[in-house]
């Protein structure tokens, strides 16, 4: 909904994958110590340890998503950083490449036909919309 009212910004949901914040080791309580004993039990069963992004390398791929030219906004302008030889554009959330909104993993690609085919059908049920209205009303509320 937003991107329809800026089409010259580009709007990215990414996912970093696990980033190695070490939140669990410093935070408290029965919560904090049941995600560790559940982790520790985990890895009996895993063949491989969970690769964790470290915390520096997870602020470079959001810098990267923030300053690249593969991620266009919806009226197509090139802008930002130009992209190498290497580098090609992602397919936006509608299925094509560009158009303003992206939902990228942790590979920093496109997320997929069945992401998309999700997406396609919220849109068709009005949900930007519904959300949207949801916002507007909540900053509404608010701020009175």
């Amino acid at each position: 909904a937003i991107a329809k009212e800026a089409p010259t910004v580009s709007f990215i949901h990414d996912y970093p994958g696990f980033v190695d914040t070490g939140i669990f080791k410093k935070t408290e309580g029965i919560l904090a110590a049941t995600i560790r004993g559940a982790s520790k039990i985990s890895k009996i069963f895993r063949s491989t340890d969970t690769k964790y992004i470290p915390l520096d390398e997870c602020g470079e791929r959001h810098l990267f998503l923030a300053t690249s030219a593969r991620y266009k906004p919806a009226n197509n302008e090139t802008c930002g950083i130009p992209l190498n030889s290497e580098m090609t554009e992602v397919r936006g959330s509608y299925g094509a490449v560009g158009g303003g909104v992206y939902i990228v993993d942790e590979n920093m690609e496109s997320a997929g036909p069945e992401v998309e085919k999700l997406l396609s059908k919220m849109r068709q049920d009005g949900m930007a919309e519904k959300v949207w209205q949801h916002t507007e009303d909540e900053f509404k509320r608010i701020t009175a």
